[in-house]
């Protein structure tokens, strides 16, 4: 993966970044997490928070102050194979702003299409009307998949687009398929990296058990944080890491 690819058309599919072993261990990490929280729900239409770093939304389980409470997570969370293309991308001043995880069941249903431009959620720029363009690489996403992603788990979708193209969307946030989209069926231990302006969405999971995915977000280092960074992880000096893992 290079900044190249991210900018042509706005995300990169990294297969096999983790080893069987990280993703037992991952999974068995942050199923540990989830029983210590005994959320009453993986569901809820508004964010509601139920502890520090941990919160049901629309989308699942968000907790993205996952690495301080398992910090044995940190060579999943931030493995070579993602962090130096994405440092390469980004350039060596790159922050991190969230180490986290997102976990899901059958409650949950189609979600949604989204982006995360500035960390703004769609609803206010629906609201405004107003969708900016940005004309270069300063945000991205990684999903780091801990199951395979098929019918069965819902598959990601997303919008392949260059960057400083028109960032509003091209359908209904609430339509299952969008003209031009994709789909991918990634497998547990890969990875998909994401623009920040790159629309996707995911489709319901139809199986029982938990969907886990490992969510990380990085920023260049002259854009601002985004409303959900975590301040405790500007500390972490990225560059020491590259090939640590």
């Amino acid at each position: 993966m290079g900044a190249a690819e991210l900018r042509d058309r706005g995300y990169a599919w990294l297969r096999g970044v983790l080893t069987p072993e990280q993703v037992r261990d991952a999974r068995a990490l942050v199923e540990d997490v989830v029983r210590r929280l005994d959320p009453p729900s993986l569901h809820a239409p508004e964010a509601t928070p139920i502890a520090e770093g941990a919160f049901v939304t629309a989308s699942g389980l968000a907790l993205p102050g996952l690495l301080r409470m398992q910090p044995a997570l940190e060579p999943m969370l931030l493995p070579a194979r993602v962090l130096d293309p994405v440092l390469d991308a980004l350039g060596e001043g790159a922050r991190l702003e969230v180490a986290g995880a997102l976990v899901s069941d059958r409650t949950r249903p189609f979600f949604r299409w989204h982006c995360h431009i500035d960390g703004i959620d769609e609803s206010e720029r629906m609201r405004a009307g107003h969708w900016p363009t940005v004309a270069s690489l300063r945000r991205l996403l990684v999903l780091g998949y801990l199951d395979d992603l098929d019918e069965h788990t819902g598959t990601l979708r997303l919008l392949p687009r260059r960057v400083g193209e028109q960032t509003a969307p091209r359908g209904p946030l609430d339509a299952e398929h969008w003209p031009g989209a994709i789909e991918v069926r990634a497998r547990a231990a890969d990875a998909v990296v994401l623009d920040e302006c790159t629309w996707h969405a995911a489709g319901a999971m139809r199986r029982e058990g938990l969907r886990i995915v490992l969510v990380t977000f990085f920023r260049v280092a002259n854009t601002p944080p985004a409303p959900f960074a975590d301040p405790w992880l500007e500390a972490i000096d990225l560059p020491s890491r590259r090939g640590a893992h």
